[in-house]
């Protein structure tokens, strides 16, 4: 495991690996209930949405991916913005606006407009599964 977050509104756990997984635990009984993969590198950062409705996870590929945990699918995918390994995510709500920031090892801190990309996403389309496998 490479790192880990808690889920602001449940007991739910999530973990990064390098394995290039991100996994979705439930506390109270231990069982994985969420399996997604999409990286092509170990996985060093996790962070909830505010709602705690979407994961980002990042790493070394210097991709930073979005997941609908409640369906488990992959909604976004940016890349492009960090040259090297990103190692910290933060999300930030606000009256106007979604906010993603993102640091890695070149430096760098970006700030991500996500409100734009969430108002892109057909959430009726998203239909929950037991087990997606996002590659």
């Amino acid at each position: 495991m490479q790192c880990i977050q808690f889920h602001p509104n449940s007991n739910y756990v999530a973990t990064g690996s390098t394995d290039r997984s991100v996994r979705m635990w439930d506390c109270l009984n231990g069982q994985c209930v969420r399996y997604m993969t999409g990286h092509k590198g170990s996985i060093s950062a996790l962070a909830f949405e505010n709602s705690g409705r979407f994961l980002a996870s990042a790493g070394a590929d210097k991709r930073i991916l979005i997941w609908d945990i409640a369906s488990g699918h992959l909604v976004a995918d940016l890349f492009g913005g960090h040259h090297h390994t990103i190692y910290t995510l933060s999300f930030n709500r606000g009256p106007e606006a979604i906010m993603l920031a993102s640091g890695g090892l070149d430096n760098r801190v970006i700030l991500w407009d996500i409100q734009r990309l969430f108002e892109d996403i057909n959430f009726e389309e998203l239909t929950p599964t037991s087990t997606p496998n996002i590659k």
